[in-house]
């Protein structure tokens, strides 16, 4: 991997500044995306050794990527066995919606209060763009629209560290997305809608509506993914028991072996 500029902010006369990436950076955008995207199974253990070599980098950047990603929330580390893809139980799914719906509600009423012509002409495009990409069953894509949806609602509100607290959740939102569009085509044309209606509702200034379309929308997400974390860990018990038997006959087998001699 090599270093490769980026844009990282305008000066006071509104010149690009640019700056070179540094190799770390890469290794932790890199193992990023590869986390966002589902490459990573949750509960899988990550093997530095591996994941240095796959990239061509020593390990020494990939243990810090790793260790960055972990300080988000997004991995366990165990000093024998390492990282691992954070298991998300019931309790942070609860959680986790419980501060999302509230914020939710927050920034939709102020964003129908202080949303511009320009706002919802820009917010209306990404719902197009993401019915598209439904129709395509581009799932990167509309995981994608659906961050920058949120994004541009929460500019929309004109509250600065609300989009703050926001950000801090992006994380853990994406993994959640990735759970609700992973499967059911139905989920994503459906969130799709929502969205759609939820941007109508705040174009029309209904403020008194959007709680009950926020808790609609948010309430089927929840349960959709409560169902598919129930499947994964259901798939992951039968697997591993299915491994312990097939070693508890290979063992029997091989005692018999033995005893025939």
């Amino acid at each position: 991997m090599r270093p490769r500029i980026k844009k990282v902010r305008l000066d006071g006369k509104g010149k690009e500044l640019y700056e070179e990436e540094t190799l770390s950076e890469q290794v932790y955008l890199r193992l990023l995306d590869e986390l966002k995207s589902g490459t990573w199974e949750i509960g899988q253990h990550l093997n530095e050794k591996r994941i240095a070599e796959s990239l061509h980098v020593s390990r020494t950047p990939v243990r810090w990527a790793l260790k960055r990603i972990a300080d988000s929330g997004l991995l366990e580390y165990d000093k024998n066995l390492g990282y691992r893809v954070k298991l998300i139980t019931e309790k942070d799914v609860r959680e986790i919606y419980k501060i999302r719906k509230a914020l939710e509600i927050l920034a939709f009423q102020e964003a129908a209060l202080h949303m511009t012509d320009e706002d919802y002409r820009q917010i209306r495009a990404i719902v197009e763009a993401s019915r598209q990409a439904v129709a395509e069953e581009d799932l990167g894509r509309l995981m994608m629209l659906a961050t920058r949806f949120n994004k541009r609602v929460y500019e929309a509100a004109r509250m600065p560290r609300l989009v703050l607290v926001q950000m801090e959740l992006q994380s853990v939102l994406w993994s959640f997305r990735s759970l609700s569009f992973e499967a059911a085509i139905s989920r994503r044309e459906l969130a799709v809608e929502e969205h759609a209606q939820l941007l109508e509702a705040m174009h029309r200034q209904e403020v008194d509506r959007i709680p009950e379309l926020i808790s609609i929308h948010l309430s089927r997400s929840q349960s959709y993914i409560l169902q598919v974390l129930q499947e994964k860990f259901d798939a992951a018990t039968e697997a591993s028991t299915n491994a312990l038997i097939s070693f508890a006959q290979a063992q029997e087998k091989g005692k018999g072996g033995l005893s025939g001699n």
